[in-house]
């Protein structure tokens, strides 16, 4: 089970929706999120990015367990303020990748 770092209250609750088009409906609204320490699965989740913007969103998004596909709906106020919370752990993994490029 991995740490909880903080648990953080969404300023812009997120709608979790399913079905296309005028089939698409609330499923889940999330208020809450506990924003959990890092492990390797995390790290894998940002390998699924081409951007430095999409490896972010992806590797929040694994540390808060919200879809992928709901990431895009996140609030700009939430995101930046999670990413504030798990930057140094983004910046050591830019590094190590920025290290591992060098060699």
């Amino acid at each position: 089970m991995s740490e909880v770092l903080i648990s953080y209250t969404l300023q812009h609750p997120l709608e979790i929706k399913v079905g296309k088009g005028e089939q698409q409906v609330v499923a889940d609204t999330i208020t809450k999120v506990d924003v959990k320490r890092p492990k390797g699965r995390n790290m894998k989740a940002m390998g699924k990015g081409q951007t430095l913007e999409d490896k972010m969103c992806l590797f929040i998004g694994s540390c808060i367990g919200v879809p992928q596909a709901a990431m895009d709906d996140l609030d700009w106020d939430d995101l930046t303020a999670l990413e504030e919370i798990l930057r140094p752990f983004f910046e050591k993994f830019l590094r190590i990748l920025q290290t591992s490029t060098e060699t």
